[in-house]
C-alpha cells in the first residue's frame, strides 16, 4: 500500500485511494494502487488471463452470487498477472488512514478473512478493506489446481456466460 499524503496546516494527512465495489450488498474496498488495471470479463478471457472469483476467495455465504456488471482487476504477483472477478466499482475515494479501524478479534482470527484487514466508514457506509496481494497469495483454486476460469478453454462467450451464472 502506498498512501498519499496531503498537508493540512501543520498536520500531514495520510490517505489511501480505495476502489469501492459491492458483491450482493457487501461493500468492499481495495487499495487502488494494488490493481494494475481493470478489464471487462470477456476481454480478460480473450487475453487468456486466469480469473479467480472474488466471492470464492472470501467465502461468501450466499447460495448464488450474481455479478451485475462484472469486471476483472489485474493483479501482478510472483506468478505473473492474474485476474480477480469483482462487480463494477462504484467509486474511487480517498480514505484517511487514521479513520480505518481493525477488524474485531473474532473476524481477525478467522483464516478466511486473512486478506480482510480493516473497516472504513465511507459516505456513511461500512466498507471492508481487502488486501489484494494477501487475497491472491492464499487464493482458492478449483478442483484440479487451476483458476476458477481461464481464457484457454474454448469459446470465450460461453466461458464468460458460465462464469456469470455462479
Amino acid at each position: 500500500m502506498e498512501p498519499c499524503s496531503s498537508e493540512n496546516g501543520d498536520e500531514t494527512i495520510v490517505e489511501l485511494k480505495v476502489l469501492i465495489f459491492d458483491i450482493m450488498g457487501t461493500v468492499m474496498g481495495v487499495d487502488a494502487e494494488q490493481a494494475e488495471r481493470m478489464l471487462d470479463l470477456r476481454e480478460a478471457l480473450e487475453r487468456q488471463i486466469s480469473v479467480y472469483s472474488f466471492h470464492e476467495q472470501v467465502s461468501f455465504r450466499a447460495d448464488r452470487i450474481i455479478y451485475q456488471e462484472p469486471r476483472v482487476l489485474l493483479i501482478r504477483d510472483g506468478e505473473g498477472v492474474n485476474g480477480l472477478l469483482i462487480d463494477q466499482p462504484r467509486d474511487i475515494v480517498n480514505v484517511r488512514t487514521d479513520s480505518i479501524r481493525p477488524l474485531p478479534d473474532l473476524l481477525g482470527a478467522s483464516g478466511e478473512s486473512r486478506a480482510i484487514w480493516g473497516v472504513a466508514l465511507v459516505k456513511e457506509e461500512m466498507v471492508l478493506l481487502v488486501d489484494l496481494h494477501d487475497l491472491m497469495a492464499c487464493r482458492i483454486v478449483e478442483p484440479g489446481g487451476g483458476p476458477a476460469i481461464s481464457g484457454t478453454d474454448g469459446d470465450t462467450r460461453q466461458t464468460a456466460n458460465r462464469m456469470l451464472m455462479v
